[in-house]
């Protein structure tokens, strides 16, 4: 398998409620809006922003980061106005591993009506296809089922509990890793 640049462009997925495409400057808003809220951000592994200049160079370098194999990530959008209602993407890509992280941030309102598992369906094609993984992972605070939930219902396994794995907010959190090998995925 060659590991050269996979994604020359951004790929773009539909799923039944949603578009998955490329972060636009156009989304700044609601993409702050999002990584703002405390709550949404309770355990993402980062502190909420404060700033809305942070979200649009956030947005800037994801053309860089998808060009290097270092990581790409979708707006999730509803189909009827392309507006962003979350983001979900890979991370800690390691294209000579064949592996990835996948993460995903909703907006509160649409939180328990399946947006997190029906974009990550799609986004997992694109993982086991044209990124060329073999294992994708995930990582979930303990303290939030639901989101352990949504990566269950898709076919994640729990490997185990990283202790103090995460500092974000001024102290320490432990993590679920959680992963979905190529061989196992049925989405």
């Amino acid at each position: 398998m060659s590991t050269e640049t996979i994604l020359q462009a951004m790929p773009i997925y539909e799923t039944e409620r949603f578009l998955l495409r490329e972060i636009r400057i156009s989304d700044a808003d609601d993409f702050y809006a999002n990584l703002s809220d405390e709550e949404t951000m309770r355990y993402y592994g980062m502190a909420p922003l404060t700033e809305p200049e942070k979200a649009v160079k956030m947005i800037e370098s994801r053309d860089l980061d998808r060009q290097e194999n270092r990581a790409v990530r979708w707006a999730i959008a509803r189909k009827e106005d392309d507006r962003l209602i979350g983001t979900i993407g890979y991370h800690h890509w390691d294209v000579r591993a064949f592996r990835a992280e996948v993460g995903y941030e909703i907006n509160r309102a649409y939180w328990n009506q399946g947006v997190a598992t029906e974009a990550l369906r799609a986004v997992l094609r694109c993982g086991f296809g044209e990124m060329g993984l073999n294992r994708i992972e995930a990582l979930a605070s303990p303290e939030n089922p639901s989101s352990i939930r949504v990566l269950e219902k898709v076919g994640f396994r729990k490997e185990g509990i990283l202790q103090e794995y995460m500092h974000y907010n001024d102290r320490f959190h432990d993590a679920v890793m959680m992963a979905l090998l190529k061989r196992d995925d049925q989405a």
